[in-house]
């Protein structure tokens, strides 16, 4: 499930530190649902940008149906694997083959 919620900052302060590279925000948060902002923000593009969200609204869409079409394929742990290589021995029978060989020195 998508939340389409953001943390909203009307009244804010800002400090930064710029050799630094960090930047603060001071203000009260406050959680809106993305609906609620579109009317303003959409009130400030010109045509050019309007066009410019069209097509990123459009490739977003295209995303979430790639996303959606692997899901129903494969589950989403099978991805997070393929990087792990599989335990080729136990721990315990590399602990036993140490103390064996221990043994045989003393």
């Amino acid at each position: 499930m998508m939340v389409h919620a953001l943390l909203a900052y009307f009244f804010f302060k800002v400090h930064a530190s710029v050799p630094s590279n960090t930047f603060a925000i001071y203000g009260a948060g406050h959680v809106k649902d993305l609906t609620e902002l579109v009317p303003g923000i959409l009130n400030q593009l010109g045509p050019d940008s309007l066009a410019s969200l069209r097509k990123l609204a459009e490739s977003y869409q295209q995303i979430q149906g790639q996303h959606a079409a692997v899901g129903n394929g494969k589950g989403a742990d099978d991805d997070d694997d393929d990087d792990v290589p599989d335990l080729v021995e136990t721990f315990d029978t590399t602990g036993e083959n140490k103390t064996d060989g221990l043994e045989d020195l003393n």
